[in-house]
């Protein structure tokens, strides 16, 4: 049974560097993972990472990501573009899942990101490897432009 996650983004609409909070909630207690999904068509894993080894919530609980303290989450067109359309991708289990296999998390630079994407087919690839029957998969497209 797939659990029931909402997953929503503050703005749809951003500038580049522009802080992206995502809000999650909840009726029942998810073991959750966020991807960012860019332009060049390579997926980095943003949750779990370093500070947050298994990002859950609590049934009836919400949560809005980056937390306090964990700096910030932000996009930019890629270079020589005004602007590009990118999501991001939740996955939520019931009970924790190799979320990291998936992919590579987010570098320490916009340099080193790029570097850990990998493609988008690998990504998916990778997914369908898991229990999909009992994971809740949501796509928060949004705009970036400069």
């Amino acid at each position: 049974m797939r659990p029931g996650i909402r997953a929503s983004l503050e703005k749809k609409e951003l500038r580049a560097r522009e802080p992206i909070r995502i809000k999650l909630s909840s009726e029942e207690a998810v073991h959750a993972a966020v991807f960012g999904w860019g332009a060049d068509n390579r997926i980095i894993r943003l949750y779990p990472n370093r500070a947050v080894s298994d990002p859950t919530l609590e049934a009836g609980g919400s949560v809005i990501l980056p937390r306090a303290g964990e700096g910030h989450i932000w996009s930019a067109p890629m270079p020589g573009n005004a602007e590009d359309h990118e999501a991001f991708i939740v996955l939520a289990a019931g009970e924790r899942l190799a979320f990291e296999g998936l992919t590579r998390r987010a570098g320490d630079s916009v340099e080193k990101t790029i570097l850990a994407g990998v493609p988008a087919t690998s990504f998916f690839a990778a997914l369908a490897k898991l229990d999909t029957s009992r994971l809740a998969l949501t796509v928060l497209p949004y705009r970036v432009t400069r």
